[in-house]
């Protein structure tokens, strides 16, 4: 339905061809499998289909799927999110508002008897030539018009006749004042507009976002045919809970794009890229453009951090990752970096239905005030874009003690980080809110040993 619907009645039907992809359509073309995990029985293969927003279980001796099951959506007019780019950590509900969890990466635990999945909601869309699912808000929504031809909008979200009554109000083009979130990206997937009923005549029934931006826990049933379990969601706890720590960073994004020109050594990727890129490069390093008066030393550059808040808030927000986890100090623990931000959570998941958070840091401080350029060539940078972790066990670690390394993609770092276990009289950890609750979330004494996570020290890649 979908493909019938932009190949031959939407609004750039004439710039695509989907004659061929219809014709020999097969489900598996679609599926864009993203992270494989093993089973913990090592029997079966648990496949991530990030775009899809959903799961499938292999089995290893006949190669044939067992099952394919979603991983269900977050309903934004219960728990609040930030999608306003105002420079501030604003969460708010939206009536009609989803959004798709699409995890990046998964890990498999068998705990207690029983198989978990642990999933880093990071977001992400698909995309292919003359075409993108992904569009903003505004450019659907063009005051008393709906963009996209022959589609039926609820009037409960859109009303033409008043387009200030409707739950899109606030994501019309023509929204005036300072909570507009008309730059909202949405989606314009099969997961909103229904397609099938009759693809001449679609029914866009829902705005969705992309990215759970948290993490969840899934219990994974024995019988393949019995549905995905939902034990544990972290709602907007990190978006919150980052904001609270360091509010400089809150959905910020650093990436390659901010590297130096020819302002400061170490411009690696100055020197290797092609024109197209270096484009890119001048325009975040020219502070009449996209840069900064001040990268952190009084001159002009790339600007840091600090100066990029709320930058994620309309896309992905609090995109994590990936989860590392392990058992450290007699827990259970799982370790977890925000992808653009770099901020870092440490939870204890001993009780896997209601996570504790032991400890919020970041993993690259510097930024707050210096350009990643200035960061690196100062070797104060950490990691930046926190790409991947491992989790080493006491037993396997070079100190002796659970340890973790990060790499940072985009910083060309890497650091390793160790547990130290101390008395259970000298800390307190905050636990998070259970599935069916409202509150902010609970402060408790620890009867059990603290984790303190700190850093062996670092490394530059050079």
């Amino acid at each position: 339905g979908a493909l019938e619907y932009w190949d031959d009645y939407s609004n750039i039907a004439d710039e695509l061809d989907f004659a061929e992809i219809r014709e020999n359509y097969n489900a598996a073309i679609l599926l864009e499998p993203k992270f494989i995990a093993w089973s913990p029985n090592e029997e079966e293969l648990i496949v991530n289909l990030q775009e899809n927003n959903g799961i499938m279980r292999i089995n290893v001796t006949s190669g044939k799927p067992l099952s394919v099951a979603s991983y269900g959506l977050k309903d934004h007019s219960r728990i609040p999110v930030d999608i306003l780019e105002d420079g501030t950590c604003d969460l708010r509900t939206y009536d009609s508002l989803f959004a798709m969890r699409n995890p990046d990466t998964i890990s498999t635990i068998r705990y207690n008897d029983k198989t978990y999945v642990v999933t880093s909601n990071e977001g992400d869309y698909k995309k292919y030539e003359g075409f993108s699912e992904r569009y903003k808000a505004k450019d659907l929504f063009t005051g008393s018009s709906f963009a996209l031809p022959q589609m039926t909008v609820p009037t409960k979200i859109f009303d033409p006749q008043n387009i200030m009554s409707g739950h899109a109000a606030l994501f019309n083009e023509e929204c005036e004042g300072d909570k507009c979130v008309d730059g909202t990206r949405l989606s314009v997937g099969s997961v909103a507009i229904d397609y099938h009923s009759d693809p001449t005549n679609p029914i866009f029934y829902r705005m969705v976002l992309f990215g759970g931006r948290g993490w969840s826990v899934y219990e994974l049933p024995e019988n393949p045919d019995n549905l995905l379990k939902l034990v544990f969601d972290s709602r907007d706890y990190l978006e919150r809970r980052g904001c609270e720590s360091y509010p400089w960073a809150h959905n910020a994004a650093l990436d390659e794009e901010f590297a130096p020109t020819t302002n400061l050594p170490n411009n690696t990727l100055w020197e290797s890229t092609d024109d197209e890129l270096r484009e890119v490069l001048i325009e975040m390093n020219d502070p009449e453009q996209d840069g900064c008066f001040d990268q952190g030393d009084g001159t002009p550059g790339a600007c840091p951090m600090g100066k990029n808040v709320d930058a994620r808030s309309g896309y992905d927000g609090s995109g994590i990752e990936r989860a590392a986890i392990g058992v450290a100090c007699g827990r259970l623990v799982a370790v977890m970096a925000t992808e653009k931000s770099s901020t870092a959570y440490l939870f204890d998941i001993t009780n896997i239905a209601t996570p504790a958070l032991l400890d919020v840091f970041h993993l690259s401080e510097a930024t707050q005030s210096k350009s990643p350029g200035l960061a690196y060539n100062d070797g104060t940078i950490g990691e930046i874009d926190p790409e991947n972790m491992i989790f080493l066990p006491a037993t396997e670690s070079p100190t002796g003690k659970a340890s973790v390394i990060w790499a940072g993609a985009h910083s060309g770092t890497i650091s390793y980080w160790e547990f130290d276990c101390v008395e259970p009289d000298s800390t307190t950890v905050e636990q998070t809110e259970d599935n069916n609750s409202s509150s902010a979330g609970r402060f408790m004494k620890a009867s059990y040993a603290s984790l303190i996570f700190a850093a062996a020290m670092w490394a530059t890649l050079g």
